[in-house]
């Protein structure tokens, strides 16, 4: 049996040229509140952002790291006394000291008694000396991940309620050449892909600036192990392109651990579903924009409070308009909502066995002997939808047959049936409500074109007028559907 090359599993460890480009990749978090940290291994911890970000934090000897995450690991738990320092802050600024393997993440809150509170996460990524660390007022120590005490190291002490006091400088650096260039000439064969026959010092400086530039990062082999690279270096190809270099260092992770990060799929697809379940904020954040629009005009940012009791940080781009950045939220939204129920659909295929039927078009009118003023179909999910033949029939649907819980449906702007999707207070699937939207374009003055736009609404927002003709409603909340036939 061939014997199993060390090299398969050898990589290039975290350095100061990631540490760089991942706080790039940070920053545009700096806005956001933390709304969770938890553990996921031993020595491993992530903090979720608002916004659904997650950052993963990693004092592993050989695994030690800082990244956004895609995708996390099932977590054994939250990391209590962290989040109780941290959940509600935040983050002001991503800092890094030059030519480091140090992150500095910059948080501002309010205790209780809404005194203005600092706090600073330290990731500090030394090998078998990485620590993560929080520093509260006068830079103590309020939380460690690894305690370091007296009897550990002569040289520097982190323990809750000390003074923090940062490493000792390293006596060369790959993003600083200019330190110590006699110790990165010896030292940069065994870290880095230099070219040959370029002088260390020089190529790093140029290959620096034009990555930083165009950053285009990945993953390479080099000397029998990966490397993650911000940008392909001359004559080294890139065998595995990514779109940051915080998601090479996930690949690489993937590729070296793939039992580790082999997540069931309904776990994977239940924790999505939480995050997407809270797609109407974005649409809270959308009308707030509006309705404060001089306010961000002047001040270029909004800090805006939402229904679950979090807040959310907006600003606004150069040359962007309030309109233009509700109708992004407004979006943003809509993609989170398709992607929610698009996810719900298939929680259900793989709890019960079974795939989910095809999309169902517009069928004849069942069975049931219908009421001559109305029919009736059935949904693919199995939810009825009655259709007015005539304006009395109208009348019947939306104000007899329809509880206020359900939706009403009709054709955009030119005469038609109306449509009630009966849920029994169940929550619809988004293919439920393009079948119900079909039918109401199906069943109206637009239908010989082939598409239109048809609004839908609780039939609780509906209002009829006094004295006004059978089948004549106003929809005082409406939303959209563009639908084909």
């Amino acid at each position: 049996m061939a014997r199993k090359s060390k090299a398969s599993t050898a990589f290039v460890p975290f350095s100061e040229v990631d540490t760089l480009f991942v706080a790039r990749e940070l920053k545009p978090l700096q806005g956001r509140r933390v709304e969770a940290v938890l553990r996921t291994g031993a020595l491993d911890l992530v903090v979720l952002f608002s916004g659904g970000s997650w950052v993963l934090f990693s004092a592993d000897a050989r695994w030690y790291r800082v990244h956004l995450l895609q995708q996390v690991q099932v977590p054994a738990g939250p990391l209590a006394p962290l989040e109780q320092a941290l959940k509600g802050f935040t983050l002001q600024r991503v800092a890094v000291p030059r030519g480091e393997r140090m992150l500095l993440l910059e948080f501002t809150g309010t205790n209780r008694l809404g005194e203005r509170l600092q706090r600073v996460l330290v990731a500090e990524l030394m090998g078998r000396y990485s620590q993560v660390v929080l520093l509260g007022e006068d830079r103590r120590i309020l939380w460690t991940l690894k305690t370091v005490g007296p009897e550990q190291s002569r040289v520097r002490t982190l323990q809750v309620g000390g003074r923090y006091q940062p490493p000792p400088t390293k006596p060369w650096s790959l993003t600083d050449p200019e330190r110590n260039p006699e110790a990165l000439r010896r030292q940069v064969p065994r870290v880095f892909p230099v070219p040959p026959g370029e002088d260390p010092v020089a190529f790093l400086g140029r290959y620096l600036q034009e990555a930083l530039a165009r950053p285009a990062p990945g993953l390479a082999r080099w000397q029998d192990r990966w490397i993650v690279l911000p940008a392909p270096v001359p004559g080294l190809a890139l065998e595995v392109s990514t779109e940051t270099v915080s998601h090479a260092w996930e690949r690489l992770w993937d590729q070296l651990h793939p039992a580790a990060t082999a997540t069931p799929p309904l776990q994977r697809i239940r924790r999505e579903l939480e995050k997407l379940a809270a797609y109407d904020r974005w649409n809270q954040v959308a009308e707030a924009v509006l309705l404060r629009r001089d306010e961000l005009l002047t001040q270029g940012r909004l800090e805006v409070p939402l229904s679950d009791g979090t807040r959310e940080i907006v600003t606004l781009e150069p040359g962007e308009t309030p309109e233009s950045l509700s109708a992004r939220y407004r979006a943003l939204a809509a993609r989170w909502k398709r992607g929610y129920h698009k996810l719900q659909q298939r929680l259900r295929e793989l709890e019960t066995g079974a795939e989910s039927p095809p999309p169902a078009e517009p069928a004849g009118p069942s069975d049931s002997q219908p009421s001559a003023r109305y029919r009736v179909y059935t949904s693919p999910s199995g939810f009825a939808v009655y259709v007015g033949r005539n304006a009395r029939g109208n009348e019947e649907v939306t104000f007899r047959l329809a509880s206020p819980d359900d939706y009403f449906f009709h054709a955009r702007g030119v005469p038609g049936a109306h449509v009630i999707l009966k849920t029994g207070r169940r929550e619809p699937w988004e293919e439920d409500l393009y079948f119900a939207a079909r039918l109401a374009l199906q069943h109206s003055r637009a239908a010989a074109d082939g598409k239109g736009e048809v609004s839908y609404t609780r039939v609780r927002y509906l209002r009829k007028p006094r004295k006004t003709p059978p089948g004549l409603v106003i929809l005082t909340r409406e939303q959209v559907l563009e639908v084909r036939l």
